[in-house]
């Protein structure tokens, strides 16, 4: 038995984690994994000597798996991309970002164990914590279940990225693309602002703007980081362009 497998689950946190299990849509074998890939290195740290153990090593295991399914999902689905390509859109589609947005669906944060001050600091919507309890899951699904399993798992999981991904929604930069098209036009770039900031600290969203040199012509765009607010404004932006609302010089 590993170590992940050697945590004490009362009754009542198994109920817990039961819903999770229906969330998820996989009956564990050893929900000790489970309660694991939940555990927040600040949890043990906050309770040592109980045979509390974090859950950094079936991250470590869990992103493994993770890309080497992304990789063959993308290498059957884009035949004809190269290597830069594929490793591109790959990290397009197993960023940080993406991973969190999953995990908030499935309101990963509220199953997890953290200490007390993570838990007043916000770290149920902290992006890292949550994107990387998820990719713990999927470690833990990997060794409660096989390859199979896993691989199972992460493509449903996933789907709905890989066919945004397959029509272009994501893995695009967006600033990049309206930069090269303002620039080559008006010779200088477009200029960018946050406008507002809104919600608690622990989960922000921000609203950009962007204008486009000597024209009146502007978009706006919100994401939980900065620059995600900036790219959906640049997007937003180019489609303002694509449908002739043209800029003036």
């Amino acid at each position: 038995m590993s170590s992940e497998e050697k945590q004490k689950i009362s009754p009542e946190r198994r109920e817990v984690l039961r819903t999770l299990e229906e969330k998820l849509a996989y009956r564990f074998q050893s929900l000790e994994l489970l309660e694991t890939a939940l555990t927040h290195d600040s949890f043990a740290h906050e309770n040592p000597g109980q045979n509390i153990y974090p859950n950094e090593r079936l991250e470590f295991l869990g992103d493994a798996v993770l890309g080497l399914v992304a990789g063959h999902e993308l290498y059957r689905l884009f035949p004809q991309a190269d290597e830069g390509t594929l490793t591109k859109m790959r990290a397009a589609l197993v960023s940080q970002e993406r991973l969190a947005e999953i995990a908030r669906r499935m309101e990963l944060g509220e199953f997890l164990n953290l200490s007390q001050g993570e838990k007043l600091a916000g770290g149920r919507e902290k992006e890292s914590i949550i994107a990387e309890a998820l990719e713990a899951v999927f470690g833990a699904v990997y060794l409660d279940g096989g390859m199979e399993a896993a691989r199972e798992k992460i493509e449903q999981i996933l789907n709905p990225l890989i066919s945004d991904l397959v029509q272009g929604r994501i893995g695009q930069d967006f600033k990049s693309k309206l930069q090269e098209i303002i620039q080559e036009r008006f010779k200088k770039p477009p200029s960018y602002r946050i406008v507002s900031e809104s919600g608690p600290s622990q989960a922000r969203v921000f609203q950009a703007e962007v204008n486009l040199p000597d024209s009146s012509l502007s978009a706006a765009g919100t994401g939980r980081t900065k620059r995600s607010a900036e790219q959906a404004a640049a997007k937003a932006l180019l489609e303002k362009l694509e449908n002739g609302n043209n800029a003036r010089p």
